[in-house]
């Protein structure tokens, strides 16, 4: 008996959540076991409610590749049971593009030869504090929302702060550094003087500047 009610729930749970709870609160004094249908409807709602997350790879450092890999693992990792990949790949040119939840790049495991396929998808992270969507170029339609954003950019406007300033601009939680750490972090020169002045100690050294430091070079 808990069974059948249990498959109509889902059915219905699944493919009409609109109407859910009323359905659910008529069928739950039928049954004789309520723990079994609780763990039924606990688990749909969990898997409704999976966090969306935007992974960002690509970009237009000399780094690309790199983070193709990068992405590749995470991605290949990633607990599906609580997380939902949102992929956004960034081309050379700096063009974003959707890749749904599923890595698609050629040669994902080999450094020089890993490359984007060909997206004909062109979209942009709304930048509205707290709308979190993911927008279609061509349409203006929202194709799907982010809960947080996960750079794995490596380089320039991926570990200086920018793309952890576009998050803070459109209210987008983001993991890692946030854009303080991320620029301080990535300018070695000010890491150093940083960590200097914060009495750690570090090893001697010059910042070589094209134009004031040509006669060291």
């Amino acid at each position: 008996m808990e069974l059948v009610i249990g498959m109509i729930i889902f059915l219905f749970y699944h493919t009409n959540s609109i109407y859910s709870s009323t359905y659910i609160s008529i069928c739950i004094p039928v049954s004789t076991n309520f723990l079994f249908l609780n763990h039924i409807i606990k688990y749909y709602n969990t898997m409704l409610d999976k966090i969306k997350v935007g992974i960002v790879f690509g970009g237009r450092s000399p780094e690309h590749n790199i983070s193709l890999l990068s992405a590749y693992n995470v991605v290949g990792n990633i607990d599906r049971s609580k997380f939902e990949p949102v992929l956004l790949a960034v081309d050379k040119e700096g063009i974003w593009h959707y890749g749904g939840d599923t890595m698609t790049t050629t040669n994902p495991t080999d450094a020089v030869k890993v490359a984007l396929p060909r997206y004909d998808n062109v979209v942009y992270i709304s930048q509205n504090a707290h709308e979190r969507a993911v927008i279609d170029k061509k349409t203006g339609k929202v194709i799907t929302k982010i809960d947080v954003l996960y750079p794995v950019l490596h380089g320039a406007y991926g570990e200086d702060g920018a793309i952890q300033g576009m998050a803070k601009i459109a209210g987008l939680p983001c993991v890692g550094c946030g854009i303080l750490g991320s620029s301080a972090g990535m300018d070695k020169d000010v890491t150093k003087r940083l960590l200097r002045d914060a009495g750690i100690g570090i090893a001697d050294f010059v910042t070589l500047r094209k134009g004031y430091n040509d006669h060291l070079t």
